[in-house]
């Protein structure tokens, strides 16, 4: 009776670490985003939510392996907890993100994962010497100026391997807007998009709705 008290206080207690780990992450999240200096990295007002971190990473086949899977900007990790759990041992997962302040929570989630790399990098100073089956996106794309989205998306063109998958994600009202407002970054998402074989979902049950775009690359 004592071990069976003993071990549900202690299921109680971890359930209640992960709840406030979970607060805290999307707390400090939301702190960076008021900043001013982050605006330009972050691109967001809140960590994405379980469902869509679910749907970005549903798109990875757990069977396929061994698989080099890619995330850039992770944030505190809503995605990334989800990736990691398609790892099977000959994976790699490397994780890129610009800010500092997000690396000790990424590194924490993926201690217990040695097929794991956390890297404090912009991805155009991301230089691996292999390429990825998947590349998982949080960047802000509307946020960049043309030259620098144009070279991000031709980075990830030679990152990702022959019928390999990139995954990211846009605003529903930024992907409007840029439509109409910013025409030229509009042109380049459609036109590297045009290179691959494209489908799309929509999570409405997100802070703010988003399409899950995937861009299978054509063998």
């Amino acid at each position: 009776m004592k071990d069976s008290f003993a071990n549900r206080l202690l299921i109680k207690e971890n359930k209640l670490k992960r709840i406030t780990n979970s607060i805290s992450r999307r707390y400090k999240f939301f702190t960076l985003c008021l900043n001013p200096k982050h605006h330009k990295t972050v691109g967001a007002i809140g960590s994405s939510s379980m469902f869509l971190s679910k749907k970005m990473a549903n798109i990875i086949d757990s069977s396929l392996t061994p698989k080099k899977i890619l995330e850039v900007g992770a944030g505190t990790g809503p995605i990334t907890k989800y990736i990691l759990k398609k790892l099977q041992p000959n994976d790699t997962l490397d994780v890129v993100e610009i800010t500092q302040d997000f690396i000790p929570a990424l590194k924490s989630m993926c201690k217990n994962y040695p097929q794991s790399n956390v890297f404090n990098n912009s991805i155009l100073d991301f230089k691996p010497n292999y390429k990825y089956d998947y590349i998982v996106s949080s960047l802000p794309f509307s946020v960049f100026s043309a030259e620098m989205l144009s070279n991000i998306l031709k980075h990830y063109a030679n990152l990702i391997k022959e019928g390999g998958t990139i995954v990211y994600f846009q605003y529903i009202f930024a992907d409007k807007i840029s439509k109409f407002k910013d025409k030229e970054i509009s042109k380049l998402i459609r036109n590297f998009r045009k290179n691959f074989k494209v489908s799309k979902k929509v999570e409405y049950r997100n802070l703010l709705p988003a399409i899950v775009w995937v861009l299978e690359n054509k063998l």
